[in-house]
Parts: C-alpha cells; sequence; structure tokens
C-alpha cells in the first residue's frame, strides 16, 4: 500500500469513528438531557471545578480522571469566571471531555499498532522514518529486526 493510500484509509477510519462518535452523542443528547449516573456525576464534577479535591460520592465506581481533567481544562482555558461556570460546570462539557479521550485512545492504539508491525513484520511506513535520537517513537522502533523488502534490497 502506498504512503498515500495508507495515509488516505488512516484519515478515512478517523473521519468514520469521529461522526459515529457524534451521531451517538447527538442521539443520546436527543433523547434526554440527564443520563441516570449524572446525577452524581454533575455533583463530583461541580465539586472538583470547585477545588473541591477532597470530596468524593460512594455510588460513583470510576477514576477521578474526568473531574480532574475538566478542572484543569478550565482553569487554563476559561479566564472569566462567568464562563467557568457557563462551560466547564456543563454535563455536555463533560461528554465532550468522554469523546475526547476516546479520540486519544483511537490515536494511541494506531501509533502502537503501527510500531508493533514494524517490529513484527516490518512497516515500510516506519521502515525509511528518519526520527531523533531522544523522540518518543525512536526508543520503540528497533532497526536491526524490520524486515527489508528483499526486491529492493
Amino acid at each position: 500500500m502506498g504512503s498515500r493510500k495508507f495515509i488516505l484509509v488512516l484519515c478515512f477510519i478517523t473521519i468514520i469513528f469521529f461522526a459515529t462518535s457524534l451521531q451517538l452523542f447527538n442521539e443520546v443528547y436527543r433523547k434526554t438531557n440527564t443520563v441516570i449516573d449524572e446525577l452524581f456525576h454533575i455533583r463530583q464534577g461541580k465539586a472538583f471545578c470547585e477545588q473541591n479535591f477532597t470530596s468524593w460520592d460512594p455510588k460513583i465506581t470510576t477514576l477521578p480522571g474526568l473531574y480532574l481533567v475538566t478542572s484543569l481544562y478550565n482553569s487554563l482555558v476559561f479566564k472569566s469566571k462567568g464562563l467557568v461556570f457557563v462551560f466547564g460546570l456543563s454535563s455536555v462539557m463533560m461528554r465532550q471531555t468522554n469523546v475526547l479521550w476516546v479520540a486519544m485512545v483511537l490515536g494511541h492504539k494506531i501509533l502502537d499498532l503501527l510500531i508493533r508491525t514494524s517490529r513484527v513484520f516490518g512497516n515500510q511506513h516506519l521502515s525509511g522514518l528518519h526520527v531523533g535520537k531522544h523522540s518518543l517513537l525512536a526508543k520503540d522502533i528497533d532497526s536491526s529486526k524490520l524486515k527489508r523488502d528483499r526486491a529492493k534490497g
């Protein structure tokens, strides 16, 4: 598969992922403005946005990462207290934060797949890649184990 075709396939997969995520998000939000567990999560999010990190609702079984990221996001992006209140404490913002995390996990999985295939099978897109000695990819690419195209070599 050529380099351009490979990039087009990745772009196509990413577009399908985002379109599907957006469609699911809109469908859920159209049905109801409050999902059952949001009754707990909204209170918890408000506490973290108010920088009350000692408060925790025992009915919540997930780790507090969403709340920490949301509180950091609010303090960095929104300088106005009014905007923090309007955007930071809304359930829509928290739902979109979940979509962002899923997108980051998808990107990580794609990179991990590329690196693993280059180690085992030889990946033409990573085989000829020039990376700096201190880059994140350099430590994961073992060029001695990359298979070379015998027709070229």
